[in-house]
C-alpha cells in the first residue's frame, strides 16, 4: 500500500497549515492596516487566498518555521499520490465529474506547490538536501498555540513599555485595554480613532481565536462560475474514500493473520478478537470524519460509489497492487510482482450484498425463518467442504449461504427476549420500535456475549418493515466488521486472502475448535460435562489439582463462603458478594459458549445450522469465541477484584507471606503469592511498596486506610449487588476502595477500542502502548516542556527526564535501542522488535527521515498501533504478566482454604497465638484478623515455622492458576514466531 502517513495526515497537516497562515497573516494585517485578508470568521480560506496569504507573509520577510515548509511537502505529496490515484480510476474512459474533480485537483496542487515557492521552500529543501539546515523540529501543536496568542499583542502603541500591556493577553483583556482610550483627551480622541478600528480589526480574530482546529479549510473556489462549485470537496471526499478502503484492505489482512495464528498456532482467540476490535474501531473513527465533513455521505454504499464511480465492473482493472523490493544499503527499489486487485473481494462487496440480502429477507417474514427463496440457497450447508477443491465461485457461494444463516442465528437469539415475552406471555412489543441497544431497557437481559452493539444493530436493522432503509444505514464498520467475523471462519477452513497472491488456500486446521480457549475459561468439556458439585468439593486442598474454570470453581467458592460465614456466627456474610459470582456463572453457563438454542428456546425458529451442529454461533464463528471470552475475562477480572475489595483475607495472606519470605523462614518467594504481591502492590500496602519490617504496624495502616475509605463504599455495593441490572455498572473499578487497577482490556472497552481514547492518567505504564507514548513526550535543554499526568506517574516509578528525552531522540518505534530503566518494559520492547523488526524499522512506512518529512513528530500507522494494542492484550491473557488469565475465584478459593488449614495446624499444635486469637472470651472482635496481627509482630517462632511449612505446601506458580493449560511469555512466543517466520518478504506494497 502507499505510504500510510501521507493519507492519515493530510487533512490534519493542512489545517495546521492554514491555522499558521491565517494567524499569521492578521498579525501582519492588523499592524499594518493596509491590508484584507482573505477569511472570514468561519476559519474557512480559498485556494486563491493561499497565494494572498503566503505573498503577505513573504513581503514581510517573516520567518517561516521549518515545520510549515514539512507540512507543506506532506499535502503536496499526499494530494499529489490521490491525483495519480484519481487519473488511474479514470481510465481510458473517465467519468465526466471525475475529470472535472482531476482538474480542479491539479490546479489545488499548483497552488500549494506555489505557496511553497513563495515562502521560501525551494531555498529551504535545497539547503536541507546539502544538509546545511540543523533546525530543530517545532512542536506543530505549541507553535499554532502561539501563534494565535500572540495576534492579539498587536495594536499596542509604541512607546507604551507598561509591565501590563507586555504580558501575553486573552481576548477578554484585549477588549478591555482597547477600552482604556476613552479616558483620554486630545491625543487621546486620535487614539480613540485608532483603537476603535484596531477593535473592529480584533473583533474578528477574537472570534477565530474560539475556533477549533477541526473549522480550519480550504475552499476551492475555482471555476465556481462554470457551475463546479465545491469541486474541491468532492476531491477531499475520494480522498477520504480512499484512504477508508485503503486501511480496510491492510487492516483486513492484518486480522486475518491474527486468526490464521489462532487456529494453526494457538494463539488465544481473545487476543484476535481484542485486535479485531481495535481495527474496527480505526474504520468506524475515520468514517466520523466523513460524517461530519460530508454529511449523508458516510454509508458503505455512498464510498462505494465514490470509489467504483458506481461501476465497478468498467474499474476492474483499474486497481492495481504491486510488490517493490528493496535491496541491502541504498540500492534502488525494483517491481517483484504485480496484479490486479479483486475489487469485489477487496473492497468487501461480497459481503456487504450477503448483509443488504439478509434484512431484506428478515423483513419479508418478520419471523425470523427465511424465505423460501432463500431457504433454498442457503439450505444444506456443509460446514466441512474441501474449499481447497472447489471453484473460486463455489467457494463464494458457500460463504454467502455462512453468512446469512449465522446472521438469522444472531438475530434470533438477541431478539429471542422480547420475542418470548410476545410469544408466552401475550404482550405486545412491536419488534420494529424496541431500542435494542447497551442503554435499551432489554440489555439486563444477558444474550450474547462481545458482540452486543453488532448484534443490536443488525436486530434493529432486520425488524423493519419492508421498505424502510437498509443501505444508507450500514456504515463502512458494520461491512467491515461482518467481513472480519466471517474471514475467522474461513481462515480456520484454510481460505485467505493476500494483496499479491489474492485467494490462497491450505489444508483446513482440523484440530482446531473455536470453543478451545472458552471451554478452557469456563471449565466446560463437552464430551465429559461438568463434576458435580459435591466431588468437586470434597477434593479442596493444597496437595490437589482441579480445573480452575469458573464453571467448576464457583460451586467451591459458594461452599467457601457459605462455611466462612457459619465460623463467623454469620451465615449471610458474604449472600451479596455471591449474588455477584452466581449472576455471572448463569450467564456464563446460559450464554458463553453455547447459546439456549440447545434447549430452552422452544418459541422462536431452529438454528439455521441444526442440522449439523445447533450451537453453530459459536461452533462455527471463532470470532464470536474470541470476543465473547474478551468480555468474559474482562467481567471475571472485575467479579474478582471485587470480592478481593470486600474481603481481608487476600491483604491478610499477602502480607504473612512477604513477612516470612523477608524475615528468611522461605528460600525463595511462592510465585502466586509473590506475583499477586507485585500485581496489586497499591491495593496491598500503604506506600505501594512491601515493608521490610515492622509488618504488623504496616498491617494495621492498611486496614485503617481501607475501613475509613470503605464503610460507605461497600455498603452501596452490598445494595447493587441485590438490586443491579446491568454487571458492567456494578462492578465499575473505580467504585473500588483499593483494588482500582484497571487491565488494558478494560480501559480499551471503555474507549470503544480506540487506544487514543485511553488518558495518560490511565494508561497502565507496563504496556508498550505507555512507552510509545513516553517516547513522545517533549522535552527541552532544561527539562520537559510540560509536566504531564502521564510523566509525573512514571517518575514515581522511577522513570527519569534522561531516559524520557532518549526516547523521544531515539524513537523506539524506528528501530533504535533505548536505555529502559524498567527492566521488564525493556525485556517486553526488545522482544517484540526482534519478531516484529518490520514495524520498529520502518519497512512498511518508509525511513525514520521520511516518517518525520511526512508525519512531523512521527505517528503510528493504524496496522502498527494494532500489533502495540495486540501485544499488550497478549501479555495480559496469557504472556508474561497474564493478570486476566488468573482464575481469581480459584485463587480466592485457595486463600479462604489456606487460612482453614493454617488456624487448623495453629490448633492442634496448641500455638499461644492461635489460643489468644482463637480462645480469650474476652475479645469481641474478628479472631482471624487478630491472628494476623499477632503473627506478624513476629514473636512466635512456631508459629512461623508452621506459617512457612504452609506456604513450602502450596508452592503453585501463577501459571499453575491460569484458566489456559497453555501459555507462553513473549519470550517463548517470539522465539516460536521467529522460527517460523519465512524468508523475509519484499519491503513494500504499493497500490
Amino acid at each position: 500500500m502507499a505510504d500510510h502517513n501521507l493519507y492519515a495526515s493530510y487533512k490534519r497537516d493542512q489545517r495546521y497549515l492554514v491555522c499558521w497562515l491565517v494567524h499569521t497573516s492578521n498579525r501582519i494585517v492588523v499592524s499594518q492596516q493596509d491590508e484584507s485578508l482573505p477569511i472570514n470568521t468561519s476559519g474557512q480560506t480559498t485556494v486563491s487566498g493561499l497565494v494572498v496569504m503566503s505573498s503577505l507573509i513573504a513581503k514581510h520577510n517573516t520567518t517561516i518555521p521549518v515545520i510549515i515548509f514539512r507540512l507543506l511537502e506532506s499535502i503536496i505529496d499526499a494530494r499529489t499520490q490521490a491525483h495519480r490515484i484519481f487519473e488511474k480510476m479514470a481510465g481510458s474512459d473517465p467519468d465526466p465529474e471525475l475529470a472535472r474533480s482531476n482538474t480542479s485537483h491539479r490546479h489545488f496542487i499548483d497552488v500549494l506547490q506555489q505557496t511553497f515557492e513563495i515562502l521560501g521552500g525551494l531555498a529551504w529543501k535545497s539547503a536541507s538536501d546539502a544538509g546545511q539546515r540543523t533546525d530543530e523540529e517545532e512542536n506543530i501543536e505549541d507553535l499554532i498555540f502561539s501563534n494565535k496568542f500572540s495576534t492579539l499583542n498587536v495594536g499596542v502603541e509604541s512607546g507604551d513599555d507598561s509591565d501590563e500591556e507586555a504580558e501575553l493577553p486573552n481576548v477578554s483583556s484585549t477588549k478591555r485595554r482597547h477600552g482604556k482610550g476613552k479616558k483620554s483627551k486630545g491625543k487621546g480622541k486620535k487614539s480613540k480613532g485608532k483603537n476603535k478600528k484596531r477593535q473592529e480589526t480584533a473583533t474578528p480574530q477574537a472570534n477565530l481565536e474560539d475556533l477549533p482546529l477541526e473549522s480550519y479549510k480550504i475552499v476551492e473556489d475555482f471555476n465556481a462560475g462554470a457551475g463546479d462549485s465545491g469541486r474541491g470537496l468532492l476531491t477531499d471526499y475520494l480522498m477520504d474514500v480512499y484512504y477508508i478502503f485503503r486501511n480496510i484492505l491492510v487492516l483486513r489482512s492484518s486480522i486475518q493473520d491474527k486468526w490464521n495464528e489462532v487456529a494453526y498456532e494457538e494463539l488465544n482467540s481473545a487476543v484476535a478478537g481484542a485486535v479485531s476490535n481495535v481495527a474496527i474501531a480505526t474504520i468506524k473513527k475515520m468514517q466520523s470524519t466523513i460524517f461530519v465533513e460530508f454529511p449523508g455521505n458516510d454509508s458503505f454504499d455512498a464510498i462505494l460509489n465514490a470509489i467504483t464511480r458506481g461501476n465497478p465492473e468498467k474499474l476492474r482493472d483499474n486497481f492495481q497492487v504491486g510488490m517493490v523490493a528493496t535491496g541491502p544499503g541504498r540500492q534502488p527499489a525494483h517491481m517483484v510482482h504485480d496484479t490486479y486487485l479483486d475489487i469485489e473481494e477487496q473492497f468487501l462487496m461480497h459481503s456487504y450484498k450477503d448483509f443488504c440480502d439478509f434484512v431484506t429477507d428478515f423483513r419479508l417474514n418478520r419471523t425470523g425463518k427465511p424465505t423460501k427463496r432463500m431457504q433454498a440457497e442457503i439450505g444444506n450447508w456443509n460446514p466441512k467442504l474441501n474449499l481447497a477443491d472447489a471453484t473460486k465461485e463455489e467457494r463464494i457461494k458457500w460463504r454467502r449461504a455462512y453468512t446469512i444463516n449465522w446472521l438469522y442465528d444472531l438475530v434470533n437469539i438477541f431478539s429471542s427476549v422480547v420475542v418470548q415475552r410476545n410469544n408466552l406471555k401475550g404482550e405486545n412489543h412491536d419488534l420494529a420500535k424496541i431500542d435494542w441497544s447497551s442503554t435499551g431497557p432489554w440489555n439486563s437481559h444477558r444474550r450474547i456475549f462481545g458482540l452486543n452493539d453488532f448484534a443490536a444493530f443488525v436486530s434493529s436493522l432486520s425488524w423493519q418493515k419492508p421498505g424502510a432503509a437498509i443501505k444508507s444505514r450500514i456504515l463502512p464498520n458494520h461491512v467491515f466488521q461482518l467481513q472480519c467475523i466471517v474471514d475467522s471462519w474461513t481462515v480456520s477452513r484454510g481460505w485467505s486472502l493476500n494483496f499479491v497472491r489474492g485467494h490462497v488456500l491450505r489444508r483446513s486446521s482440523h484440530n482446531f475448535v473455536p470453543r478451545r480457549d472458552l471451554d478452557a475459561f469456563l471449565g466446560r468439556d463437552s464430551r465429559a460435562g461438568l463434576v458435580p458439585r459435591r466431588e468437586l468439593v470434597a477434593t479442596v486442598g493444597l496437595d490437589h489439582k482441579i480445573p480452575t474454570g469458573v464453571l467448576r470453581s464457583e460451586p467451591i467458592l459458594e461452599e467457601i463462603f457459605e462455611r466462612d460465614g457459619i465460623r463467623r456466627g454469620n451465615p449471610e456474610l458474604h449472600a451479596g458478594r455471591f449474588a455477584v459470582v452466581e449472576r455471572i456463572r448463569d450467564e456464563f453457563d446460559n450464554w458463553l459458549g453455547q447459546t439456549k438454542y440447545m434447549s430452552g428456546l422452544d418459541t422462536i425458529p431452529p438454528s439455521r445450522f441444526s442440522n449439523t451442529n445447533a450451537n453453530g454461533l459459536y461452533e462455527y464463528s471463532p470470532f464470536q469465541c474470541g470476543v465473547g471470552l474478551l468480555e468474559a475475562l474482562d467481567l471475571t477480572y472485575q467479579v474478582g477484584t471485587y470480592i478481593w475489595d470486600q474481603v481481608p483475607e487476600p491483604a491478610m495472606l499477602v502480607h504473612l507471606h512477604n513477612m516470612i519470605v523477608k524475615k528468611g523462614y522461605l528460600e525463595k518467594p511462592v510465585e502466586l503469592w509473590h506475583s499477586i504481591e507485585q500485581v496489586f502492590a497499591e491495593a496491598m500496602f500503604p506506600t505501594g511498596k512491601p515493608p521490610t519490617s515492622k509488618f504488623a504496624q504496616t498491617f494495621m495502616s492498611h486496614s485503617k486506610s481501607v475501613q475509613a475509605r470503605s464503610s460507605s463504599a461497600r455498603s452501596m455495593k452490598v445494595k447493587s449487588s441485590k438490586n443491579g441490572t446491568d454487571m458492567a455498572g456494578l462492578l465499575d473499578l473505580r467504585s473500588n476502595v483499593s483494588f482500582k487497577s484497571t487491565p488494558y482490556i478494560n480501559l480499551l472497552s471503555q474507549a470503544d477500542w480506540d487506544p487514543d481514547r485511553i488518558t495518560d492518567e490511565e494508561i497502565p505504564l507496563e504496556t508498550i502502548t505507555c512507552m510509545l507514548r513516553l517516547s513522545q513526550l517533549q522535552m527541552k535543554k532544561d527539562g520537559l516542556t510540560s509536566k504531564s499526568p502521564l510523566w509525573e506517574r512514571a517518575k514515581a516509578r522511577g522513570c527519569t527526564e534522561e531516559f524520557i528525552a532518549h526516547l523521544s531522540l531515539n524513537n523506539p518505534w524506528q528501530g533504535d535501542e533505548a536505555t529502559e530503566h524498567d527492566s521488564r518494559s525493556k525485556e517486553m520492547l526488545d522482544k517484540v522488535r526482534r519478531t516484529h523488526p518490520e514495524f520498529f524499522k520502518g519497512k512498511v512506512t518508509g525511513d525514520q527521515e521520511m516518517r518525520k518529512k511526512n508525519s512531523p513528530g512521527g505517528s503510528m500507522n493504524p496496522e502498527e498501533m494494532m500489533e502495540l494494542c495486540g501485544w499488550d492484550v497478549y501479555n495480559s491473557v496469557c504472556g508474561d504478566v497474564p493478570v486476566l488469565g488468573l482464575s481469581f475465584i480459584w485463587v480466592t478459593v485457595s486463600m479462604y482454604v489456606w487460612f482453614e488449614m493454617l488456624e487448623h495446624m495453629l490448633k492442634e499444635a496448641r500455638n499461644p497465638v492461635y489460643v489468644s486469637a482463637y480462645e480469650d472470651p474476652t475479645f469481641r472482635g474478628d479472631r482471624r484478623n487478630r491472628l494476623v496481627m499477632l503473627a506478624l509482630e513476629g514473636q512466635n517462632e512456631e508459629c512461623m515455622k508452621i506459617i512457612a511449612e504452609l506456604f513450602e505446601q502450596g508452592r503453585d506458580g501463577f501459571r499453575n492458576n491460569m484458566y489456559w493449560s497453555k501459555s507462553e511469555g513473549l519470550g517463548d512466543r517470539t522465539a516460536r514466531m521467529k522460527k517460523g517466520n519465512k524468508a523475509e518478504e519484499p519491503a513494500c506494497v504499493l497500490m
